[in-house]
């Protein structure tokens, strides 16, 4: 399995393609959908899944486009779905239209991607339904956990003690997982819990 991480849209977002030979697993299209969707055809690849870790409109900006594209849903937290039509965001100015059908994604659901699985982990704390998915030693966390930071819990839907929880959860995983942020580079687990000082102020 490939990793592909395109940095999009106003904030930067990393925007997350997971591919084989064929097909691909995009996580996030949050903005810059032409270069998204340029970036899978020119790798003749056909969108399985499209998955969003949380409904902020930093993460969601080419859900439409792609949708579109793909001729598939959007999976997503059911309780982050009132979030890609609010203005509830960290983009309030936009009011974004949603033209496109979802699908809940559940605490330990399973997805099947070529020879691999990924499995959906509830994280809230960022917001009420944000997701990280493990697949093959990675975690793509959105914005619960960064390198040398942890996300924003000062936001509408957002949980300081739930926060707390999903850090402890993560931070109990195998050390050598390898986590790929919302926004910034990527870290591991074994990194984060000897250096992240927020994970030292919080006692993780």
């Amino acid at each position: 399995m490939d990793i592909k991480t395109l940095k999009v849209g106003p904030l930067e977002t990393n925007c997350y393609i997971l591919s084989n030979k064929k097909e691909a697993v995009v996580i996030d299209p949050g903005g810059d959908a032409e270069l998204i969707i340029g970036e899978l055809e020119k790798e003749s690849l056909k969108p399985k899944f499209i998955l969003n870790t949380h409904g902020h409109h930093d993460h969601v900006l080419a859900n439409d486009e792609l949708s579109n594209f793909a001729n598939k849903a959007i999976h997503i937290h059911p309780e982050d779905v009132y979030l890609l039509t609010s203005q509830l965001s960290l983009l309030p100015e936009l009011m974004l239209e949603k033209n496109y059908k979802t699908v809940d994604l559940a605490e330990g659901q399973e997805l099947e991607f070529d020879d691999e699985k990924i499995l959906v982990m509830h994280t809230p704390g960022h917001t009420k339904g944000s997701v990280s998915f493990l697949v093959a030693g990675n975690l793509f966390c959105g914005d619960l956990l960064f390198k040398q930071s942890i996300g924003r819990t000062d936001l509408e839907g957002s949980s300081p003690e739930d926060m707390i929880k999903s850090l402890q959860r993560v931070m109990k995983m195998d050390k050598e997982i390898a986590v790929y942020p919302g926004h910034g580079p990527s870290t591991k687990i074994s990194e984060e819990v000897a250096e992240n000082p927020f994970l030292g102020e919080l006692n993780l």
